[in-house]
């Protein structure tokens, strides 16, 4: 939900961008140290590094994040959520022939069935479909 405050802050947000020509993640984290708040990364990460991002291409939600010592593509892995385990299974069978299975599809705490790998064109893979967690 869009208030007055939160779209003065955007405002304010993408001015300094556009002034400074700065990433806007760097002018929240400055914004964030002057109203004193302190954010400790985890061991190896840098500012520049990005922890976490979340966004939407249609209906699929894509995650992101750098991590501390990694291979470039060797580290980032296509997270494919799905609504069975028959469709996780089929997913899998066809991604991961002539590729490299890093955990083979299986049950686990958090999913009905997890598996990652890497496909024959080098691309690193997890297909998941997720268990229902608590709230709270």
């Amino acid at each position: 939900m869009k208030t007055k405050k939160t779209e003065a802050v955007r405002s304010a947000i993408m001015r300094s961008v556009k002034s400074t020509n700065t990433k806007p993640e760097m002018v929240v984290r400055r914004l964030a140290h002057r109203l004193g708040f302190r954010f400790r990364l985890p061991q190896g990460m840098t500012a520049d590094m990005i922890l976490h991002a979340r966004f939407m291409v249609g209906d699929t939600v894509v995650m992101a994040s750098d991590g501390p010592h990694v291979e470039p593509m060797r580290s980032a892995y296509l997270a494919l959520s799905v609504d069975n385990n028959e469709e996780a299974e089929r997913i899998y069978k066809a991604l991961t022939e002539g590729g490299q299975v890093f955990m083979a599809m299986t049950e686990t705490f958090f999913a009905h069935r997890f598996g990652q790998f890497r496909d024959k064109f080098g691309v690193n893979w997890m297909v998941i479909h997720e268990r229902p967690m608590p709230r709270g």
